[in-house]
């Protein structure tokens, strides 16, 4: 299962520039591509910054590969 930025946004029904997602190891704001592991979430107006936690996904690159399920 891959996490698309977009996706995760439209899912969660906020507007995208409410919605911030960070590298976990630069803190470089997200532009495009995968939600991984260890990344952090943060809206607008909200003081919780939350930490993306993918199912298989063990290197935090936001893509699963067949070691990751083994």
């Amino acid at each position: 299962m891959i996490i698309y930025e977009e996706l995760y946004i439209k899912y969660i029904n906020v507007l995208e520039s409410n919605v911030h997602i960070y590298e976990a190891i630069s803190k470089q704001e997200l532009q495009q591509g995968y939600i991984g592991t260890g990344m952090k979430i943060a809206f607008d107006n909200h003081e919780t910054i939350y930490t993306a936690s993918v199912i298989g996904d063990l290197n935090a690159d936001g893509q699963i590969n067949q070691i990751e399920i083994n």
